[in-house]
């Protein structure tokens, strides 16, 4: 069985997610990060010239939500069927919601409004729909990609600076935790290397 390689920077940014997935399946990848941007080498086998990219001997793939969502299919960490699927994508789906306006957010008044406004409501639905499923995970009884696309959501504003503002939504704060606490994840975050991004 070949080793799965998963090409990105030396940084968490979109290969992130890909890298907690396979983590917490337990699967063996090799995480090539790239110190010195793309080799032209390599940016010729690109399939849309950037990375990151994926392979694992049956396929070569790129796009992170691509990539997650065919590991997540392939070791059934989906959704138990189409429902739950489809439920699991649009919690993918919301983070893009809460993080692009924080990114969109370049002068204090911007900022401001997201931290007031923008935060509360939309990691306000995760709060509820976290506490509808019962409060330990989005879909279904087990975690899915899903959960841990939220867990980097949040993990991208803790590191921005909204630790404080995270503390009133207490399901998502013990959900941030139990993540955090998942023995091969725990592993991984102590291990983790160090970046800018």
């Amino acid at each position: 069985m070949t080793v799965p390689t998963l090409t990105y920077f030396n940084g968490r940014g979109k290969a992130e997610i890909i890298r907690l997935i396979l983590t917490y399946l337990k699967i063996e990848f090799k995480d090539e990060r790239l110190t010195a941007g793309v080799p032209e080498e390599l940016r010729a086998r690109l399939p849309y010239a950037q990375v990151p990219l994926y392979q694992d001997g049956e396929i070569t793939l790129a796009q992170s939500a691509a990539i997650s969502r065919y590991i997540a299919n392939k070791h059934n960490f989906a959704g138990a069927n189409a429902v739950e699927k489809a439920l699991v994508d649009a919690v993918v789906d919301s983070v893009a919601d809460v993080i692009a306006p924080f990114r969109a957010a370049t002068d204090d008044a911007a900022k401001l409004k997201y931290k007031n406004e923008t935060l509360p409501k939309f990691v306000g639905r995760w709060e509820a729909n976290l506490k509808a499923n019962g409060g330990q995970y989005f879909v279904g009884s087990g975690y899915t990609w899903g959960d841990l696309c939220i867990y980097y959501g949040l993990f991208f504003l803790h590191s921005s600076g909204l630790a404080e503002e995270l503390k009133q939504f207490p399901t998502l704060s013990a959900f941030y935790t139990a993540i955090e606490s998942i023995p091969q994840i725990a592993a991984y975050l102590q291990a983790r290397p160090v970046t800018a991004f």
